[in-house]
């Protein structure tokens, strides 16, 4: 599977026009695994756009971790595996905020 994210900026003190368009992040299955992105038992589409804008960033950071091996940039590979790691743990909590009691 591949998701496709548009992601769009709106001024809010003007009507609801684009004010900035970011481009298309394709996020591949790797990405999509880190969320589990298939696992949605409630079928929430809240949900679903969380795990999808966090393996969004997780997808960059794993490009960015890519170009910096081969560059032999540690510092790089260092910082972007932490990123993910706390993507992860970001997407939790935030599909956890949509249930608490």
């Amino acid at each position: 599977m591949q998701l496709e994210i548009n992601i769009a900026v709106h001024d809010d003190s003007k009507s609801p026009m684009v004010v900035t368009s970011l481009p298309t992040v394709w996020v591949g299955p790797s990405a999509l695994d880190h969320v589990l992105f298939d696992f949605n038992p409630t079928s929430d589409s809240r949900v679903a756009n969380i795990k999808a804008l966090c393996a969004g960033v997780i997808r960059l950071m794993m490009e960015n971790q890519m170009s910096s091996q081969s560059a032999g940039d540690s510092p790089k590979v260092r910082a972007s595996n932490i990123a993910i790691t706390q993507m992860e743990i970001a997407q939790m909590c935030a599909v956890k905020a949509f249930f608490a009691k």
